[in-house]
């Protein structure tokens, strides 16, 4: 019996669409699974209109097998690795590199994506993978109780200690400087090394424990079910050049995040749709402010889809700083929208109790002791203008300051 041949790369998206849809009846995933060599030359190749075919067609890169040597994984890899940066964008989204971190964790002997462009000193290398929610740079298990702002400050200083001058400027760019103001302080590299040999640190856990700023999270066991430890988001105020920063003791090193706090513990799942679960809600904090709670699956912060910790990351270090940005969530299978920071309603007085203030108020509202008649009567019209004071009640009071004058 004949082998079946194998079949080639199609020449163009239109080919492409038309095999998708005639063989594979409109099921991009299906066609991967058949032609898992030909998505990772895509990949290789930096065939980003066929790529961007796919995803057009209805390909979900989370659906697809994960592993090390998934076509996935494979088409991340080789991307990367010929700087093919346009295909790698469409491969490697923030929750693409939430789950090929996963897959690479433990691998010591293969470095890090981020390792990697440093030491190739690739500034587009390292500013994308800053950019799309990076976690890692050691994939030693040792370092699983490292948070993210600890694994990137042993990136930013391998930059420096390297004097990888483009890679110093990505992290810059990126908005990451605060990170190589901490790593220039040799103490903070220091106590991050001590904390993975165990001479200095301390806790347990897996690769996504304590992801902002030293919150317990998940023990290892992927990104699926076990909570992300999000609530708090880590020490924004750190003064990262504090000399004596490092001596904080056996806990985290207090970095700042520049991201938003939700003050939320969240956890990712699949269904009823993809996005992060509340699994614990801060009291007072600004998801609870937001009148989020347990239970609501967070499908977007600030514009953008999230569902794992990488996208996390890209939502909330845009939402950092806004002083109020929209949170989508599902409760109860209907989507709703809140804004995070947005200002309380405050209690207002009736009309009838505005204007029946005291004399003693009035008074001291307008400043008899010290203020000149002229000041008085202008503070005076004031609150008669707010509706405070009633035009009788203005008259009356006037006619008091005139004749104390």
């Amino acid at each position: 019996m004949l082998a079946t041949p194998v079949q080639a790369m199609p020449k163009d998206p239109a080919e492409l669409a038309a095999i998708i849809q005639n063989k594979y009846g409109g099921d991009a995933n299906s066609y991967v699974d058949d032609n898992k060599g030909e998505f990772r030359k895509m990949g290789c190749n930096g065939r980003a209109d066929l790529l961007q075919a796919l995803l057009d067609a209805g390909l979900v890169l989370e659906n697809l097998e994960q592993g090390r040597y998934s076509a996935h994984t494979q088409a991340i890899r080789c991307a990367f690795e010929k700087g093919k940066m346009e295909a790698l964008a469409l491969v490697l989204t923030p929750d693409a590199m939430a789950m090929f971190e996963e897959v690479e964790f433990g691998q010591t002997w293969q470095a890090s994506l981020l390792s990697q462009a440093i030491y190739w000193d690739s500034y587009d290398r390292v500013r994308y993978l800053l950019e799309n929610g990076v976690h890692a740079v050691q994939h030693d298990k040792d370092a699983a109780i490292l948070t993210r702002e600890e694994h990137l400050l042993l990136a930013a200083y391998q930059a420096l200690d390297t004097e990888k001058e483009d890679a110093i400027r990505a992290f810059q760019d990126a908005g990451f400087g605060h990170i190589l103001d901490a790593a220039r302080n040799k103490a903070n590299y220091r106590y991050v090394i001590d904390r993975i040999t165990g001479s200095g640190g301390g806790g347990g856990g897996g690769l996504f424990r304590s992801l902002l700023g030293g919150v317990a999270g998940a023990a290892l066991g992927g990104t699926t079910g076990a909570a992300l430890g999000f609530l708090g988001a880590g020490a924004n105020a750190a003064d990262e050049n504090d000399t004596n920063g490092a001596a904080q003791g056996n806990g985290p090193l207090p970095l700042a995040t520049n991201r938003a706090d939700l003050g939320l513990d969240l956890a990712p799942v699949t269904a009823p749709r993809r996005g992060l679960q509340v699994q614990q809600v801060l009291p007072d904090g600004p998801g609870a402010l937001a009148g989020l709670a347990k239970g609501d699956v967070i499908l977007t912060i600030a514009g953008l889809p999230v569902a794992s910790r990488g996208s996390f990351y890209v939502a909330t270090h845009k939402a950092f700083g806004i002083k109020e940005y929209a949170v989508e969530y599902m409760r109860g299978g209907e989507v709703i929208t809140t804004v995070v920071g947005k200002a309380q309603p405050q209690e207002i007085a009736t009309p009838e109790e505005r204007r029946t203030p005291s004399d003693a108020n009035v008074a001291a509202s307008v400043g008899t002791d010290t203020a000149t008649t002229l000041d008085q009567l202008k503070k005076l019209g004031e609150l008669r203008e707010s509706g405070v004071l009633s035009e009788e009640e203005f008259e009356a009071m006037k006619a008091r300051i005139l004749e104390g004058g």
